[in-house]
């Protein structure tokens, strides 16, 4: 049985996915700047995160 609360850990996680990959893409469009090198990679990092998070939700 699922109850609505169940949902919201998903949709924060959700959200948090979108949020870090549209932060990658754009500091990937700029990594010619060290630190935005580093914010793609680690924006990169965090959707990859989320994603293995909302698979282990079930």
């Amino acid at each position: 049985m699922t109850y609505e609360h169940d949902k919201q850990p998903r949709a924060v996680l959700q959200a948090c996915a979108v949020a870090c990959k549209s932060c990658a893409e754009e500091c990937a469009g700029h990594e010619s700047h060290e630190h935005c090198r580093i914010c793609a990679e680690v924006c990169s990092r965090c959707e990859r995160t989320c994603g293995e998070l909302i698979d282990n939700l079930g």
